[in-house]
């Protein structure tokens, strides 16, 4: 029984397809038919009167089947074209299904074989399979997919710089303070770094309640902006009368491939170069920027000096002012 209704869902098959080829041609031989009157001696050539012939005999059996003249107007072809082309519509719908089913009992529904031969019956059935089925493997299609995507997402990798800064001794500065002024003065200072930030065009950034991670396109950029961020601070705690403790900070710079989407924010992107960037703050001096060696331009390094130890198994460089070079807390 599943031999028949293989060969049942087979001669379906080709009838829709014959079907299909027949609109096809209906549709190429109408505009065809209708210019060959225009071909001077058309009468000599016998296959283009075969083709009159033909369009004849397709638009009288459409005209004894239905009223084809609007105000006057013949539109017998003008039926055929749009007739032939909203039957191509279920035609090739009706013929995927089919060509689907017959693939679901040709080739899922036929176990496979090992180490002995297959019955007659089931060669057959394979002959169907490499006949209309040469499908690629399920792994050589997903390989192809994988490629493909990949290629995608590589397109989004970039080349970037992160720069990490936090506030030493945080916690701290707020013990024994008033809520609010605590509030108060770290909106100062979160206002003061976003402007720096900002200046030297960070591209996105993180903030935490003590903390931020900003990205730019280049190294001197971040540079800089953590720069001018430790130079400045002694003006924003000398604003700051009222606090009982200055804003010392750390910073780390680490530049790095990663993947990026304007969509996501910063806290969604994940990449070994954001999180070394926050690894060389922790290890950082107050008042100074740990940055990764590779990551500093050669015009940049005679501003940096070596730290001994390796960090993430990293060669790191520190940068701080004269004043903080030895990494010690300023007093207040």
């Amino acid at each position: 029984m599943r031999i028949l209704k293989i060969i049942f869902l087979y001669l379906l098959l080709v009838l829709s397809q014959v079907f299909i080829f027949a609109l096809l041609a209906a549709v190429l031989l109408i505009p065809v038919a209708y210019l060959i009157p225009s071909l001077e001696n058309y009468e000599t050539y016998s296959y283009l009167v075969f083709l009159l012939e033909i369009e004849g005999i397709l638009l009288s059996g459409v005209r004894n089947t239905l009223p084809t003249v609007y105000r006057g107007t013949d539109i017998t072809r003008w039926m055929v074209l749009l007739g032939a082309f909203l039957l191509s519509i279920p035609a090739a719908a009706f013929s995927r299904s089919i060509k689907d089913s017959l693939y679901y009992s040709v080739v899922i529904s036929t176990p496979e074989q090992t180490g002995r031969e297959l019955p007659f019956h089931k060669k057959l059935l394979k002959k169907f399979e490499m006949l209309f089925f040469r499908r690629e493997s399920e792994l050589r299609k997903l390989q192809r997919k994988l490629a493909r995507i990949k290629e995608k997402i590589d397109k989004l990798g970039k080349q970037l710089t992160f720069l990490s800064i936090d506030v030493v001794n945080s916690t701290s500065m707020k013990r024994d303070e008033d809520p609010a002024s605590v509030e108060y003065y770290f909106n100062q200072y979160n206002s003061f770094v976003k402007e720096r930030l900002n200046r030297h065009r960070a591209v996105k950034t993180s903030w935490t309640p003590d903390g931020v991670m900003s990205c730019f396109g280049d190294f001197e950029s971040a540079f800089l902006a953590a720069k001018e961020i430790i130079e400045e601070l002694p003006r924003l705690n000398n604003s700051l009368q009222q606090f009982k403790h200055d804003f010392v900070v750390r910073c780390g710079i680490n530049s790095g491939f990663i993947y990026f989407d304007d969509m996501l924010s910063l806290q969604e992107m994940a990449g070994h170069s954001i999180d070394l960037a926050g690894h060389f703050q922790k290890y950082a001096a107050p008042n100074s920027i740990y940055a990764n060696k590779t990551s500093i331009p050669l015009h940049l390094l005679a501003s940096f000096k070596t730290v001994e130890e390796d960090i993430d198994g990293c060669r790191v460089m520190a940068w701080h002012p004269e004043r903080f070079y030895d990494g010690e807390k300023p007093e207040k």
